[in-house]
């Protein structure tokens, strides 16, 4: 639906005001969608796409809020900092909820702080994140017999880091916005020209599957542990 919408909105607003949405909406993305709401329908069904918007805003928010605090109390602190030392499930508790606070307030933080149309760009930011990591990996888990344990990993961490590469050196927004590789090298990206614009995924996705299978092929899979996933998997 939403990649239905999003064109859709730039046909209506240039019928109605000669200008594309993006321009209708004071070059804000994150405004695009509300104003466009608000053109086409009328004021009582606004407040109730508001409540739907705030409920579904809401179930994700705990749920990566939570993630955030698992992460930190029982894969960083338990199985990290504290591996093969005896925790009780209060100590992680009391970690996890630790890491909850703070990510609560470095987000309230950042929404204050970050420039508009941020919502937008972060989106895109997880999305090709998510898919840079762990796409390669989880396709040949489901797929290839041959990948190993290793070459899940190599995926991920090549996925992981080429991404943030890019976002500090090569993209040009997120590279102009943290500003580390001017700090380094006196300009914003490494590159120039139609190269700054380039998404991230187009460079991390295939250098993780290349790691993905080349340190499969040169590493002995676990034959207990894949047997037993494709048992389960029919």
């Amino acid at each position: 639906t939403g990649y239905i919408i999003g064109p859709l909105s730039n046909v209506y607003f240039f019928e109605k005001m000669g200008m594309i949405s993006f321009e209708a909406a004071g070059k804000n993305f994150d405004k695009v969608i509300p104003m466009f709401i608000s053109e086409i329908m009328p004021p009582w069904f606004t407040y109730i796409f508001l409540l739907v918007i705030l409920s579904a805003a809401m179930s994700t928010l705990s749920s990566q809020f939570h993630a955030i605090g698992t992460a930190l109390g029982r894969d960083i602190f338990e199985k990290g900092i504290k591996s093969g030392k005896e925790m009780s499930n209060k100590t992680t508790m009391i970690v996890s909820r630790i890491g909850i606070v703070i990510a609560l307030i470095l987000t309230v933080f950042l929404s204050f702080e970050l420039e508009s149309g941020i919502i937008a760009r972060a989106t895109a930011i997880f999305f090709g994140l998510m898919a840079s990591t762990l796409l390669a990996p989880y396709t040949a888990a489901i797929f290839w017999k041959r990948l190993t344990r290793k070459g899940a990993i190599a995926g991920v961490m090549t996925g992981f880091a080429v991404s943030v590469f890019c976002f500090l050196f090569l993209h040009g927004k997120e590279a102009g916005f943290f500003g580390l590789c001017r700090l380094i090298t006196g300009n914003d990206t490494l590159l120039s020209g139609t190269w700054t614009f380039v998404d991230p995924l187009t460079f991390a996705l295939p250098l993780s599957a290349l790691a993905t299978v080349f340190v499969s092929l040169f590493t002995k899979p676990d034959i207990k542990n894949t047997e037993i996933l494709f048992e389960k998997n029919g």
